[in-house]
C-alpha cells in the first residue's frame, strides 16, 4: 500500500513539473521573437550605415523593416531595400523572404495610436540610420506589443525615437 502511495505521489509531482515547464515555455515565446525582432532591425539599421547592396546598387531610402497588418493574421514582416526612396515597401525591394513571429505569438499592438494597425514601415537612411515611420521622422518612441495568442505574456519592444534603437 505504502509504495502505490508513494507512485501516485511521484507521478502527481511530475504532472505538476511537465505543466509548469509547457506553461514556462508560452511565457518566453514573446521575450524571444521581441529578441529576434531586434536582431533584424538591428541588422537593417546597420546595413543603412555600411552601405550594404541589395543586388548591384546601394538603397538611396535605407533599408527597413515592414509590418503587413490583415484579418488573417498580424505575425509576418519583411526586410527591404527601398531602392526608389519612397519610404514604403514594395514587394521588388524585399531582402530574403517573409519572416514570422513565432508560433502562437503576434503583434497586439503599435502606439502611438496614429500607427496604430495599418501597415507599418521602418526605414533606417543612410548614412547614420536615422529613421523614419510610414514615411514620416518619429515624433514619439515607437511601442510595439508582442503577445500570445491567448494573451498569457506579452513583451513590448520600444524603437528610441532619437536614435531608432530597438529596446525590450
Amino acid at each position: 500500500m505504502e509504495l502505490i502511495v508513494t507512485m501516485a505521489i511521484m507521478v502527481l509531482l511530475f504532472g505538476a513539473v511537465l505543466a509548469n515547464v509547457r506553461f514556462g515555455n508560452t511565457q518566453k515565446k514573446p521575450h524571444l521573437a521581441g529578441l529576434e525582432l531586434v536582431s533584424q532591425l538591428e541588422k537593417m539599421r546597420n546595413f543603412s550605415q555600411t552601405g550594404k547592396l541589395f543586388g548591384s546598387v546601394v538603397p538611396q531610402g535605407g533599408w527597413g523593416v515592414a509590418f503587413e497588418f490583415g484579418a488573417v493574421s498580424n505575425n509576418s514582416y519583411s526586410l527591404f531595400a527601398d531602392v526608389n526612396n519612397d519610404g514604403l515597401f514594395q514587394a521588388s525591394e524585399r531582402f530574403g523572404t517573409v519572416l514570422y513571429l513565432p508560433e502562437k505569438v503576434y503583434v497586439k499592438a503599435v502606439a502611438p495610436a496614429t500607427l496604430t494597425f495599418q501597415p507599418l514601415t521602418i526605414v533606417y537612411r543612410p548614412p547614420y540610420g536615422d529613421f523614419i515611420v510610414n514615411q514620416n521622422p518619429a515624433s514619439s518612441d515607437i511601442f510595439i506589443t508582442l503577445s500570445t495568442s491567448g494573451n498569457e505574456a506579452q513583451k513590448i519592444l520600444t524603437l528610441k525615437r532619437n536614435t531608432g534603437a530597438p529596446v525590450l
